[in-house]
């Protein structure tokens, strides 16, 4: 005889004098396993019901929570676009005064006039630079990393109050 067979049997044996205890336990007392049994069932149906009930208010919060979260970067990522499309049309306003420029110092103008293009060129350079910065500013908040990949992140305190201020 193996060592399997030998073990088998072992097996065998015990699961045999299971039964026989537990048909002995119960015509020692079958009243109790009458009533008892429909009530203990009823307990665990009753448990696993509300297992499942809370698992599912847990994912449906959960959900409700990622939709939260999706609204923000969508609103995050059009008040991104907004300043994006500020930050173009600031470059376009700015090509144009450095031609406006040029063409100024071709024709050899006054140096009043000069001096006044240059002005409202470093203007529109500072407009063009705010524009770009808080474009930036609304994507870097909203999780985006310097290598343009979307990493969800609360803003921090300081981000909150330059975008305020940005405002």
């Amino acid at each position: 005889m193996n060592a399997t067979a030998a073990g088998s049997d072992a097996a065998m044996n015990g699961f045999t004098n299971f039964l026989t205890k537990a048909a002995e336990f119960y015509l020692s007392a079958p009243t109790f396993f009458n009533w008892a049994g429909p009530v203990l069932v009823a307990i665990a149906g009753g448990i696993i019901w509300l297992a499942y009930f809370l698992g599912g208010k847990f994912a449906e919060s959960e959900i409700n929570g990622l939709k939260a979260q999706i609204a923000a970067l969508d609103q995050r990522f059009s008040l991104a676009k907004e300043q994006t499309a500020e930050a173009a049309k600031e470059a376009a306003d700015l090509k144009s005064s450095v031609e406006k420029l040029q063409v100024q110092i071709k024709n050899r103008e006054p140096e009043e006039v000069l001096t006044r293009s240059s002005k409202l060129l470093d203007a529109n350079v500072n407009r063009v630079l705010s524009a770009n910065t808080a474009a930036q500013g609304y994507l870097i908040s909203t999780g985006f990393n310097e290598k343009g990949v979307l990493r969800w992140r609360p803003m921090t305190e300081e981000e909150i109050q330059k975008e305020i201020d940005q405002r």
